[in-house]
């Protein structure tokens, strides 16, 4: 959650890391994280993460007694603002995060049940917000100024826009600054500003009260570093999908905003979509009708996407737009331009030729073979396309057994996540192996390399390819002699309960 703990560096300030990372522009560089002392065993969340999960769950049960233990706190703060009295407040939400308490918080504090005078909230509030090292101390302070009226404060403001920029931070800046005479415009520039959890909260905030808003909405308010589902819908509503999509033509960056939306509403998985939007039909007619005239890659994989979609449907015109769908897709260019997509330089482009080619029935395995030949650590993800042919896949296997560093990989026993650039040649090692359960004896090295990994992962993925070889009723000795005393080794130092049960029915 990019929790900067007190117990490294505490009089370096989240304010003063952030300030110090802003560009020329104003803005945080994509990827930006606030340190993190996370255990490599642990998920780390990214910015905003588990907040952002948080608001669709309730606050926990105790957290109106927590609220009030932490407003004693405050009481205390307020007397005497000390590192001791930060110290205090930064261990209580280390254990008990703002997000739950910080609406009971306020509640009590506007009901008089606290004895916290404005000033006193200001003076504790403002010093959390820029001078604490721990992200829920920031979250904090920033709730406590947004209580008051302090939108002519130019030091209180600019602290609260700047730690909105980073998407730990910005639904807190949100609420602070919803009151403000300009708090609208200010919505928008943070959804500009930022480009994960924040801008799920600033979209999702920002009103649509004028023309430019709406068609920056349509452009790109709803992509995402999340998931673009979870704004879909509120997108095609605040924008005003359909009276775009009825223009008699869509310039390039709508049209592609717009491609980006209707898509997006199809996953109704973490949130209502397309099935409760009403002008879809509408919707999806009017893009259909710009498609027709297109030639883009992009273009077809929305088209493809509906299509798929409308086998399920209930629409009234449900054929008229499967012909539509239909007619697009059968279009004599489209062979020409996956190939020509599959190349290096534009991942987007390559997995959409990769989807279309699936959908459409093209065959495009030797052009990616060669292209996963030629850079074999970018490119492994496309494994399972590969190996959907015996001889590709056993080439592909003898590929990777040559071009991953097997030796650095398999350094020794570990509990690690397998997170960050150092372990990109594990992740390519676990994308392989799970294409290789088909396959008996078949890049016995790699699965010798997964189960010496530090990686939990690759070990659990190793011996799941070895679970399916052996269900086929041979044993480990018939794929290689080595693999059993290797696995014996393994289970002698593995560190995981699972993963140890695991070794030890393999070696029963």
């Amino acid at each position: 959650m990019g929790l900067f703990s007190k117990r490294k560096e505490k009089s370096i300030s989240i304010y003063s890391i952030i300030l110090a990372a802003l560009d020329e522009r104003g803005r945080l560089p994509l990827g930006f994280s606030l340190p993190d002392d996370t255990p490599d065993n642990k998920i780390r969340f990214a910015p905003g993460a588990m907040d952002g999960i948080g608001i669709f769950h309730s606050a926990g049960q105790d957290a109106d007694e927590q609220a009030g233990n932490l407003a004693l706190l405050l009481e205390k703060a307020c007397k005497r603002f000390d590192n001791k009295i930060r110290e205090e407040i930064s261990e209580f939400l280390h254990n008990n995060h703002a997000l739950s308490l910080v609406d009971p918080l306020i509640d009590r504090i506007r009901e008089g049940k606290t004895a916290i005078a404005p000033k006193s909230l200001y003076n504790v509030g403002y010093g959390l917000m820029t001078e604490a090292g721990d992200a829920e101390s920031v979250k904090l302070g920033i709730a406590m100024t947004g209580m008051l009226n302090i939108q002519e404060n130019e030091a209180c403001r600019k602290a609260i826009l700047t730690l909105g920029k980073c998407d730990e931070f910005t639904l807190y800046s949100l609420v602070a600054l919803s009151g403000w005479d300009d708090g609208n415009y200010l919505v928008w520039r943070l959804a500009k500003e930022t480009a994960g959890w924040g801008k799920i909260h600033a979209v999702e905030r920002l009103e649509p009260e004028t023309e430019e808003i709406r068609e920056w909405i349509i452009r790109c308010g709803c992509e995402n570093g999340v998931l673009n589902s979870y704004l879909g819908l509120t997108c095609a509503v605040k924008g005003d999908l359909v009276t775009y999509l009825q223009r008699e033509d869509l310039p390039e960056d709508l049209l592609h905003g717009a491609g980006v939306i209707l898509s997006s509403m199809l996953d109704e998985g973490p949130t209502a979509g397309i099935s409760a939007y009403g002008d879809a039909e509408r919707a999806i007619t009017e893009y259909l009708r710009h498609a027709d005239k297109g030639g883009s890659l992009e273009l077809l994989h929305v088209v493809l996407a509906l299509q798929d979609w409308l086998e399920d449907s209930e629409l009234d015109k449900k054929e008229e737009l499967q012909d539509a769908c239909n007619a697009i897709a059968s279009k004599p260019f489209w062979p020409e331009l996956v190939l020509a997509a599959i190349a290096p330089g534009n991942p987007a482009a390559l997995w959409q030729a990769c989807f279309v080619a699936e959908q459409i029935g093209l065959e495009i395995i030797e052009p990616l073979y060669q292209l996963i030949e030629s850079a074999p650590l970018e490119y492994a993800s496309y494994a399972r396309n590969i190996c959907r042919s015996p001889e590709y896949a056993e080439k592909l296997f003898r590929l990777y057994e040559i071009s991953l560093p097997l030796d650095k990989i398999a350094t020794g026993m570990g509990d690690l996540m397998g997170l960050g650039p150092e372990f990109k040649a594990h992740g390519c090692l676990d994308s392989v192996l799970q294409e290789m359960k088909d396959y008996p004896g078949q890049g016995v090295e790699l699965i010798k390399a997964g189960l010496g990994a530090p990686v939990t992962r690759c070990r659990n993925m190793a011996l799941n390819v070895l679970e399916a070889w052996t269900a086929q009723g041979k044993a480990l000795d018939d794929f290689d002699p080595g693999l059993r005393p290797l696995l014996g080794r393994v289970r002698t130092e593995e560190v995981n309960d699972g993963t140890r049960d695991k070794l030890t029915e393999l070696l029963s």
